[in-house]
């Protein structure tokens, strides 16, 4: 479902506003500032993300002074926060500091300033830089807990198979904490797989793996919107369930590579026609050539043995009309035509002694 981010500022999620596969509109017609969203970059210096890093450390160090008790209570007090105000700078703030506490009890390793502050910046839909060894994994991490805390489906994409499987193996003890699953995309596995995976509040996986599968839910929809599919499963129409939730929060890992290398890398996705389609269609091609009559309905050039003369064209197209119109689109197409053709010389003699080869 696709609902503009400037009319409804609810936080994408499946839910009753976005529907259960929430996608930006697009912003074809919008003008080119508003496209490359500069205002986000403009509205918002850096001070802002700071900001929100002070707060988060300030809300760590509270949770650190916290009993058991208090701390369950604290953890489920932000999820609603988050929940019914969204990302609001105290409510980030908050979520992150609590995230960051966590990081430091599960995984021993305390946030550091900058890591903190790449989170607040992510959070408000920038990038960050960060230097080799500043722990861009955990920022990314942290980050992803406040979204999935949000309670928005997260994709945190990698740049490979093997960072994605090793980051969530890592990670999911601190997901854990927080009440929140975290998995690898498996690659090369069957749909139920995939879709148990995307299942989990926060997916680690390669660019690739996420928009083929995207792709996937594409065709399987098809060109209805979700009020459509709604009101042909209420029908009693049986409609694939997708594989992914929609898209409401990407974190790119290596942001230059997935954007900029891979970006202009082609995704061609194929799939088997079933079977039965095509037998029928090679059952309904041959009943259709053995009414054919050569001289009648087609013609053949012997001295050129290539082509199909334009009067056996127009008769041959009128006879596919005729007989077979109701059969579908792809009857009334050129190919079929020469297809039919083809099958008509193969089904009976048509009165040369050696075999003929149409042209394209």
């Amino acid at each position: 479902m696709n609902v503009p981010m400037d009319i409804v500022k609810v936080l994408p999620r499946p839910g009753p506003v976005w529907g259960t596969y929430p996608l930006r509109a697009a912003d074809d017609t919008a003008p080119l500032w508003r496209r490359l969203r500069l205002t986000t970059l403009l509205r918002r210096p850096l001070g802002h993300a700071r900001s929100i890093a002070r707060a988060a450390a300030g809300a760590a160090a509270a949770w650190h002074r916290l009993d058991d008790a208090a701390r369950a209570g604290a953890l489920l007090a932000v999820r609603v926060r988050l929940r019914r105000e969204g990302l609001t700078p105290a409510a980030a703030a908050h979520a992150l500091g609590i995230a960051a506490a966590k990081a430091t009890e599960v995984l021993g390793q305390t946030p550091r300033e900058t890591q903190i502050l790449a989170a607040a910046v992510l959070l408000d839909q920038r990038m960050a830089e960060m230097a080799t060894g500043e722990g861009k994994t955990l920022a990314l991490a942290l980050a992803a807990a406040v979204g999935a805390m949000a309670g928005m489906p997260v994709h945190v994409v990698t740049a490979n198979e093997y960072l994605a499987r090793r980051d969530a193996a890592w990670l999911a003890p601190f997901f854990a904490a927080l009440g929140l699953r975290a998995a690898a995309l498996p690659v090369g596995r069957e749909d139920i797989e995939r879709r148990a995976v995307y299942e989990h509040d926060v997916v680690y996986a390669t660019a690739r793996e996420l928009a083929f599968d995207y792709l996937r839910d594409r065709l399987a929809f098809g060109p209805r919107s979700e009020a459509e599919r709604t009101a042909a499963a209420l029908a009693g129409a049986s409609n694939p369930p997708p594989l992914m939730r929609g898209l409401c929060m990407a974190l790119l890992d290596e942001a230059d590579s997935i954007l900029l290398d891979e970006a202009d890398v082609p995704l061609i996705l194929s799939r088997n026609v079933p079977q039965a389609a095509r037998r029928a269609f090679l059952w309904q091609a041959l009943a259709v050539a053995r009414q054919l009559e050569p001289g009648r309905d087609f013609k053949i050039d012997a001295s050129e043995r290539s082509t199909v003369s334009a009067d056996a064209r127009i008769a041959s197209i009128q006879v596919v009309a005729r007989l077979f119109g109701r059969l579908g689109r792809i009857w009334v197409k050129q190919v079929a035509e020469k297809a039919l053709l083809r099958v008509r010389l193969s089904a009976g003699p048509v009165g040369f002694d050696s075999p003929v080869t149409f042209g394209q």
